[in-house]
């Protein structure tokens, strides 16, 4: 909803409106001279569905944003909030060496995670802002990567926050349950802290890496002609 991110869809839109008109002039192109060059492309009865569709989600691709981020808030709500792990621990001002190492160590952790979420929410704000081109690339063969590369990350982009606050609940959850098992449990606790986090800061790559193109929906659409 922010203002900024709507205005500058609105310009992305107009542009991929624009590019559609292109598009059309370019498939026609294809179509004529596709015996021509021996090359395949599908006929205009295959073709006209895909630029249908491409215009309805050009124009509306804002709201579908939208709807899988309310998702993912959903999504994290149902779990509840998530404090960063062994957070109290960390108190330079009463700390032995070895504690104050490892509590300099979560800190410094802590703070790449909180750069990286940050580092999220731009992306998101990017993607939706690009998602009217990045869908209408969508129409012809020659520019469907594209596509399918924006829905990859986009979906892996929101949903990240709910696997990261998972793991972050989770992490806490497990700290506690182990407090009578642990002989310093001061350092172990900000030792597992870190490891919990470091792992959270792998999620958003390990979703890019194995989503899939927009959880199979771009291959789909895009592979299903036959």
């Amino acid at each position: 909803d922010s203002p900024t991110v709507v205005a500058l869809w609105g310009v992305t839109r107009t542009i991929a409106n624009a590019a559609l008109v292109l598009i059309v002039l370019w498939s026609g192109f294809n179509l004529i001279a596709r015996e021509g060059f021996g090359a395949s492309y599908p006929d205009m009865v295959e073709l006209l569905p895909h630029l249908l569709f491409s215009a309805l989600m050009v124009n509306t691709s804002l709201i579908w944003g939208k709807v899988a981020i309310d998702a993912n808030n959903a999504l994290c709500s149902a779990i509840g909030g998530a404090t960063l792990p062994a957070w109290e621990r960390a108190d330079l001002g009463s700390q032995v060496l070895a504690d104050l190492v490892a509590a300099v160590i979560y800190l410094v952790t802590s703070l790449l995670l909180l750069l990286q979420m940050l580092a999220r929410l731009a992306l998101v704000d990017i993607l939706l802002v690009a998602a009217p081109i990045a869908l209408a690339c969508w129409v012809l063969p020659q520019t469907q990567g594209w596509t399918r590369l924006w829905s990859n990350l986009f979906l892996a982009t929101v949903f990240t926050q709910f696997v990261q606050v998972l793991a972050l609940k989770l992490g806490g959850s497990l700290l506690t349950e182990l407090t009578p098992m642990a002989f310093d449990w001061a350092l172990l606790s900000l030792f597992l802290g870190v490891a919990v986090m470091a792992l959270t800061l792998k999620i958003p790559g390990l979703m890019r890496n194995h989503l899939g193109s927009g959880m199979g929906f771009v291959r789909y659409v895009v592979y299903r002609r036959a």
